[in-house]
């Protein structure tokens, strides 16, 4: 219980660390896909930090955090698009894109129920946080229909994982706007 409690107040200081250990493996493994997701990592733990930071309102937060959403969002459709022209390569082993995608469907349950109970809460501060890991599980979902693709086709199927990262970056990135559009209707509201 006490380990529980260590990791989620310092969940944005691990945030960074995941991102810096990404780029690190990026680097020497030469990996666009997983530089992406160390950046995407980085900015996520940045809006979580605002998110947590913020004392009164959050709606102000909230309206940051979007922006961060949105940022990373675009930066990962970007690279998407980059895939779709010029191709890359990925490969998982069976194991490791099970386990991702396990991941991601955990991810998504507990973010959707997460957000759900925010909302009735009107806990402003713990939607914002909510929204940032549904943006972060969308990207995730990506992520695993890359890693399942790689090890169930052997030919190159590049343009077709860069299409579905691209649908899941625009849909996080429409959970980006959606905070924008929230945190101005939860401020007008009072």
């Amino acid at each position: 219980m006490k380990l529980i409690q260590i990791i989620k107040n310092n969940s944005c200081f691990i945030g960074f660390l995941v991102g810096t250990g990404k780029i690190i493996m990026a680097i020497l493994s030469h990996s666009w896909l997983m530089f992406i997701h160390a950046v995407y990592n980085i900015i996520k733990a940045s809006a979580k930090h605002y998110a947590l930071k913020e004392r009164k309102g959050h709606y102000n937060t909230m309206f940051c955090s979007g922006l961060l959403v949105i940022a990373a969002s675009a930066v990962y459709l970007i690279y998407s698009v980059h895939i779709f022209f010029f191709g890359s390569t990925a490969s998982y082993h069976m194991y490791v894109a099970i386990g991702i995608a396990a991941v991601t469907t955990y991810e998504l349950i507990i973010t959707i129920h997460g957000l759900r109970h925010a909302k009735k809460k009107k806990d402003v501060r713990l939607e914002t946080i909510r929204y940032i890991n549904l943006a972060s599980a969308l990207i995730s979902v990506s992520l695993t229909q890359t890693a399942i693709l790689s090890f169930t086709n052997k030919t190159d199927v590049s343009k077709a994982y860069a299409i579905g990262d691209a649908i899941f970056g625009f849909f996080a990135l429409l959970v980006g706007i959606f905070m924008l559009l929230r945190a101005n209707q939860l401020e007008h509201k009072e």
